[in-house]
C-alpha cells in the first residue's frame, strides 16, 4: 500500500510540474504574441510616417519645379517687355515729343547730374495729362520753361546724359511727384517767392523741387 501510495504522490507531483510548465508556455507565448503585436504597431506607425515624409518632400520638389517654371517664365516676360520697349524707344526717337523731352531736359539741367536730369524730365512728364496733353504743348506753354522764352531750347547740344535721362523715364516712368522747379539763383525774387508757397519736394544740384 506504502508503494502504491509513492507512486500516486509521484504522478501527482509529474502533473502538478506539467501544469505548471503548460501555465508558464501559454504565458511566454501570450507576452510573445504582445510583443509583436507592439512591434508590428510601432513598425505601422513608422510606416505611416515615412510615407508622410514622402509625400511633403514629393510637395516640395513640386514647389521648387514650380518656382523655376515662375522664374524662367518672368524671365520671359522681362525680356519680352524690354523687347517692346526698345521697339517704343525706336518709334518714340522719331516722334517730336522725344526730341523736345530731350533738348528741354539739356536746356534746363545741362550742367547738373544725371539725377538732376532725370527730376527735370520727370516733372516735364507729370505734367502731361494735367497741364498739357503733350510734352510739346507742355514745354510751350507760356512762362513756364525760361529757354523756350530766351531761345535757348533751339540752340543746345544734346548731351549723352540727356538721352539716357530721358530714355530712363520713357522706360522706369517718373522719379518724383514735383511738378515745379527754379533755380533759385537765376529766378526772380517773385517768381521765387511763389515758388516757395508751393510743397517742397526735394532739392537735386542747383534746382529745388515743388509741387
Amino acid at each position: 500500500m506504502k508503494i502504491t501510495f509513492n507512486i500516486v504522490k509521484f504522478l501527482l507531483l509529474i502533473v502538478l510540474i506539467g501544469a505548471t510548465f503548460i501555465v508558464a508556455y501559454n504565458e511566454a507565448v501570450e507576452a510573445n504574441d504582445v510583443y509583436n503585436e507592439n512591434v508590428e504597431s510601432q513598425n505601422t506607425l513608422l510606416k505611416g510616417r515615412i510615407a508622410l515624409l514622402e509625400a511633403r518632400i514629393a510637395l516640395l520638389e513640386e514647389e521648387v519645379a514650380l518656382s523655376d517654371q515662375q522664374i524662367l517664365l518672368l524671365k520671359e516676360l522681362l525680356e519680352s517687355k524690354d523687347s517692346e520697349i526698345d521697339s517704343l524707344l525706336g518709334f518714340a526717337r522719331s516722334t517730336t515729343d522725344y526730341q523736345d523731352l530731350v533738348r528741354i531736359v539739356e536746356a534746363e539741367a545741362g550742367g547738373e547730374s544725371l539725377e538732376g536730369k532725370l527730376q527735370v524730365a520727370s516733372v516735364v512728364l507729370n505734367r502731361v495729362g494735367s497741364f498739357a496733353g503733350t510734352v510739346h504743348d507742355v514745354i510751350y506753354q507760356p512762362q513756364q520753361f525760361s529757354p523756350i522764352a530766351d531761345g535757348r531750347f533751339n540752340r543746345v547740344k544734346v548731351s549723352e546724359d540727356s538721352l539716357t535721362a530721358t530714355e530712363q523715364i520713357i522706360r522706369s516712368g517718373s522719379i518724383t511727384n514735383a511738378l515745379y522747379f527754379m533755380n533759385p539763383d537765376f529766378s526772380v525774387d517773385a517768381s521765387r517767392d511763389w515758388m516757395r508757397s508751393l510743397t517742397y519736394v526735394d532739392t537735386v544740384g542747383n534746382h529745388e523741387f515743388y509741387r
